[in-house]
């Protein structure tokens, strides 16, 4: 349907693509028109997608190119944060196990290659490390945390 492409010259001099929006039509159908919307950066000289706008999801980083993640709030730099590179997402703090080092965040995947089907650590004070094997759902983590803290903080 359409591409907007942002080009300018690289330090060889060189015309190169570093950015571009991408929209295209998923479904066509007269009561059901459904679009899909592309957003796409350069990384080490390759076109990657950053985030894809469709009609049933949202996704970021759909290339699994190593590119963390990070949403700001008023009072914390990375109150949500994806680190890339070992895939633990982690809130309030960018530190590998907050619990343990006694700062304030939510620490929540499995690096370490530990089998465990549901939560390891939890504490209001000094902050919160959940680990959970791959197959437990980030959402379904994410409302039992809330759901712990509605009781215990």
């Amino acid at each position: 349907m359409g591409y907007l492409v942002y080009s300018s010259d690289n330090d060889a001099g060189e015309i190169t693509d570093f950015g571009g929006i991408r929209c295209h039509i998923d479904d066509a159908s007269d009561g059901t028109e459904d679009g899909n919307l592309k957003f796409f950066t350069n990384k080490a000289g390759t076109e990657v997608s950053r985030m894809g706008l469709a009609s049933g999801e949202t996704v970021f980083n759909e290339d699994s190119v190593d590119v963390d993640f990070r949403v700001e709030s008023d009072g914390h730099a990375h109150a949500l944060f994806l680190q890339a590179s070992d895939g633990i997402v982690k809130m309030q703090t960018t530190n590998d196990d907050p619990a343990f080092n006694n700062q304030t965040g939510v620490s929540i995947g499995s690096n370490n290659g530990s089998a465990l089907a549901g939560v390891g650590q939890f504490s209001c004070n000094g902050g919160v490390a959940l680990r959970a094997n791959r197959v437990m759902k980030l959402v379904q983590l994410l409302l039992f945390i809330l759901e712990v803290l509605k009781k215990e903080c």
